[in-house]
């Protein structure tokens, strides 16, 4: 199956379940809870799949100017809860039969050094994931989690093949 998410496209035919947890626009969702993008079922593990994107060809300045202005705070404020919070409703909802791993996607391409911007970010976030507050949990509730740009995405994930639709076929679909 795939996915578009503004103007990549995401293949998940290799997967044995692909889902969107986010609730539909009219579906009540339980109070508080972040959930990521999407929950990929593969045959030994579970992606919890986040897609940051503002390298987007088509989104605002002020939403590149607040990404970088926000960044900091990405992992603690957004991309942890929303680890913890997808876990919690996988768990609640009897779906975690597998290893989670946490892929987060950043867009990076339209940045200069871009790159250079996801580095040391895995073990950021998975010391994050780890130990939110004084202890660490008890229960390692994701076993890995990446930060991946869409290049590092189709090597480290060639199994889900991810492109960026050029800018004409973008126009053509509006």
């Amino acid at each position: 199956m795939k996915t578009l998410v503004r103007s990549l496209v995401f293949d998940f035919s290799a997967a044995q379940r692909f889902e969107v947890i986010e609730p539909k626009p009219g579906q009540k969702q339980a109070c508080g809870l972040m959930l990521v993008d999407y929950v990929v079922y593969d045959e030994n593990f579970c992606l919890l799949v986040e897609v940051k994107d503002p390298s987007d060809p088509f989104a605002p300045e002020s939403e590149r100017t607040l990404f970088l202005a926000n960044l900091a705070g990405l992992f603690s404020d957004e991309l942890v809860p929303k680890a913890r919070d997808t876990y919690t409703y996988l768990h609640l909802m009897n779906m975690i039969d597998r290893q989670l791993i946490y892929v987060v996607l950043i867009g990076v391409d339209g940045f200069p050094n871009g790159e250079a911007m996801l580095s040391g970010a895995k073990d950021r976030l998975m010391s994050r994931i780890r130990k939110e507050c004084d202890r660490p949990w008890e229960k390692q509730y994701v076993a890995d989690c990446m930060v991946v740009s869409i290049e590092q995405w189709n090597k480290a994930l060639s199994k889900y093949p991810l492109e960026r639709l050029p800018i004409v076929a973008q126009v053509s679909r509006a």
